[in-house]
């Protein structure tokens, strides 16, 4: 059973003083991986052998589709997506793997698709035929509620889907999704109480979705696209920010996971894995709707992880995408985002996929060099600042203070307190980072070793002066190989800090086993 990880927050500490005995750098994702969503309540009790994993699946689909016939023991507020869910369900019907009765409940089989549906007997996935119907320019929507969940009325939901519409596609050069099944030129969308903390979901099931082979917007022949419907809450009052804020994250979030099966760009050779489609889904939230700021209360991600294969919770991730994309510009055509639809346009095109589609990417998009990219970003992640006066790009973020109002500052891995000590640590091939704590005073030499054959540790000695960043650079250590470089920690406002970056890549694009690259830091008097 694939269970959707859910959305949550929690406060780290640490940051400037030293790390704690058990050092983290994402305790906000850990507090928030334990709180338990539904999806997670039933995965940990068929691991338990409480209930069979069948079990699991069957509950897994009544959650998205017909939540009252889930046991209270497994129904939950905190907040989960349930597209990255339905994609796992999707798969499962395509090899015979999903019980027919369970296909049709979240509208897989053929027979809730029909060439022509009198009056406003559509579905979507498990909701509808829905009484009430109102139109915008780009969508219809199709609600249950005339009185939906205060503070929230219908005339929400039409701004909202209009606004991710136009910047997604008009503004940012996305292609439309294609329709199938006479569904006419707007796009569908479903307005339906689904409790436990869905936020809401695109799926490939309902009366107008299903597989249409070539999305006729594009101007590629992308052989898998697909034809999609949202379903939305009809009820966001207790999601982590306000109930228009979790509106807009989901409206921009669903849609763009619409366009993204639209071109074919979640199935076929190339699918990337779920910290791309998650992370990367949650990252547009922030381009879209700059102000809702959901994705906040996702943070922090483990940076210590290998990024081709991120699923600890995937949406935490976005805010590394942000940090290397944030210097290309925001909300804008040609900006960050660019990289982002160019990611999804190689994976639909087959051309290349994950890690391989999102170096390419970079380069093709915005002459991006990933190494680097990725080397400025775990340096704006440590320090936090918000761009202004001498801290620029590519070191600061212009949402830094929010990042850290809401969650707290990034962890230390390691931390050297004292002149003259040492620490070791490790770190994963295909993009991993560490940050070292240094003594909070006096002048020392710094010498970074990598002491692993084949290793690629791009590194930095960064100091906040309280005016900018200051940042030596150590260069890429190559093998068995070592740099030095003198500190002034006197100079610094918070404790210098060694950065380093596992760049060390051997171009496989979905690496399942990465190397592991050791390395030593120490300090000495000059």
């Amino acid at each position: 059973m694939y269970v959707a990880p859910k959305r949550g927050g929690g406060l780290a500490g640490g940051g400037g003083g030293p790390p704690p005995a058990a050092p983290s750098a994402s305790v906000g994702a850990a507090q928030a991986a334990a709180a338990g969503s539904t999806p997670d309540l039933l995965d940990a009790a068929a691991s338990r052998g409480e209930i069979t994993p069948a079990q699991a699946n069957r509950y897994l689909v009544y959650a998205l589709s017909t939540p009252d016939r889930v046991p209270e023991r497994f129904l939950s507020d905190v907040p989960w997506d349930g597209t990255p869910a339905l994609l796992a369900l999707l798969e499962q019907n395509e090899t015979g793997a999903l019980p027919p009765d369970l296909a049709a409940k979240l509208g897989f089989s053929s027979e809730l698709a029909r060439a022509t549906v009198p009056g406003n007997q559509s579905r979507c996935g498990g909701y509808g035929p829905f009484p009430n119907k109102v139109t915008t320019k780009f969508f219809t929507i199709h609600y249950a509620k005339r009185d939906l969940a205060n503070p929230l009325n219908i005339s929400d939901y039409k701004s909202s889907l209009n606004r991710s519409f136009r910047t997604e596609v008009k503004r940012f050069g996305w292609w439309k999704p294609p329709q199938k099944n006479n569904a006419g030129s707007k796009y569908h969308a479903y307005v339906a109480g689904l409790g436990g903390g869905l936020y809401g979901f695109a799926t490939t099931g309902g009366t107008y979705a299903g597989l249409v082979n070539n999305n006729p917007h594009s101007p590629w022949p992308d052989h898998d696209a697909y034809a999609t419907c949202l379903v939305l809450n009809d009820n966001y009052r207790g999601f982590p920010t306000s109930a228009r804020g979790a509106l807009d994250a989901t409206s921009a979030h669903e849609y763009n996971h619409a366009l993204q099966f639209g071109i074919g760009g979640l199935t076929g050779a190339k699918r990337p894995t779920i910290v791309w489609y998650e992370g990367g889904t949650t990252y547009m939230e922030d381009e879209v709707w700059d102000t809702s700021n959901d994705s906040w209360f996702y943070l922090w991600p483990e940076f210590d992880v290998q990024m081709a294969r991120y699923n600890k919770f995937p949406y935490s991730y976005w805010v590394v995408y942000r940090a290397m994309l944030e210097q290309y510009g925001t909300g804008v055509a040609n900006g960050g985002q660019l990289v982002m639809r160019t990611f999804f346009e190689l994976t639909s095109k087959e051309i290349a996929g994950n890690l391989g589609a999102w170096n390419q990417a970079l380069t093709d998009a915005q002459g991006g060099v990933l190494n680097q990219d990725y080397h400025r970003a775990s340096i704006a992640l440590k320090f936090l600042k918000k761009c202004q006066g001498g801290y620029v790009y590519p070191y600061c973020l212009e949402e830094a203070n929010g990042y850290k109002n809401t969650v707290g500052p990034t962890l230390f891995h390691h931390a050297i307190d004292t002149i003259g000590n040492s620490t070791a640590g490790s770190l994963p091939d295909n993009y991993s980072l560490n940050w070292v704590a240094l003594p909070a005073s006096g002048d020392y030499d710094v010498t970074v070793d990598s002491t692993t054959a084949g290793a690629q540790l791009r590194t930095s000695v960064v100091c906040d002066t309280g005016t900018d960043l200051d940042v030596t650079s150590l260069g890429t250590l190559s093998g068995i190989d070592s740099d030095t470089t003198l500190v002034d920690a006197d100079g610094c406002v918070t404790r210098p800090v060694v950065v380093i970056s596992n760049v060390t890549w051997n171009g496989s694009e979905n690496p399942s086993s990465p190397a592991t690259r050791s390395y030593t830091v120490s300090t000495d008097l000059p």
